[in-house]
């Protein structure tokens, strides 16, 4: 029932303030390595996932999404202690690239638009000098059933104008702090760490009070610690977000912790 998804803890570095800035080419080539890395585990290529992911922090150092990566890959791989040390690499890093990265994905975003824009207008003007030459071909008496090329141009445009959609959504960024610390609490969780999952989970509350999965998490180890009235608040707040918990796993988890209770 945990949402656990899914190198290394001693290796990853601390970053200074002195650090070198980072420059933006850097940035989106780590974004696109990073991008690759998720296709590649995506495939259960953990191989080629992890060249991605140690390339991308190469170019930057810290870079949160290659850690989270790697996270990934070490809770798949049973490495719990490594996964930790991962995701806590990624929420050290975060504030270090996530400003510059959300306006790129902006930036990116606007230019996309603008060159679809574009398009669109090009294409426009092509379909109305068309019209115009298929209106004087008419006048002249050119026979309707015998279409001339440009009539087959200005179907083909037309048929290119309603392919082209106007980006509605940024590049992927790293997730957010909250959704970190979910991942933290849940590499803690595999390491029987307890104490320290539950301040992991309830970081993530405080910045993240939507993020359903994490009270799901929550009513697992509060039935674990013989807390009924706790679990009853975590799935009440889980349905307040729109994914209730079945209504078997809800009685299982209230019954096992007024079992423990006793």
């Amino acid at each position: 029932m945990l949402f656990a998804v899914g190198t290394l803890s001693a290796l990853f570095p601390t970053f200074s303030e002195s650090a070198a800035p980072i420059e933006a080419g850097d940035l989106k080539r780590a974004l696109h390595l990073t991008s690759f890395g998720h296709a590649a585990l995506a495939r259960q290529d953990t191989e080629r996932a992890e060249r991605y992911y140690d390339d991308a922090l190469d170019l930057v150092d810290g870079f949160p999404s290659a850690y989270v990566g790697l996270g990934h890959i070490a809770m798949r791989d049973g490495r719990y202690e490594d996964a930790l040390g991962a995701y806590r690499g990624a929420l050290e890093g975060w504030e270090k690239t996530s400003a510059r990265l959300a306006r790129m994905s902006e930036s990116v975003t606007m230019r996309r638009a603008s060159r679809a824009a574009l398009e669109v207008t090009l294409l426009q003007d092509a379909i109305a000098q068309i019209k115009r030459h298929d209106r004087r071909e008419k006048e002249k008496g050119e026979p309707a059933d015998s279409p001339s090329p440009k009539t087959f141009r200005l179907e083909n445009a037309i048929v290119r104008e309603q392919a082209i959609t106007l980006p509605d959504a940024p590049l992927p960024l790293p997730p957010p702090p909250g959704e970190l610390h979910f991942l933290i609490g849940n590499a803690l969780f595999k390491l029987q760490r307890y104490d320290e999952a539950m301040h992991a989970w309830h970081s993530c509350l405080e910045l993240a009070p939507e993020f359903s999965p994490v009270y799901q998490n929550l009513a697992l180890l509060y039935a674990m610690r013989g807390q009924p009235e706790r679990v009853e608040w975590s799935l009440e707040r889980l349905a307040e977000c729109g994914s209730p918990a079945p209504e078997s796993g809800r009685r299982e988890l209230l019954s096992a912790a007024e079992a423990r209770a006793r």
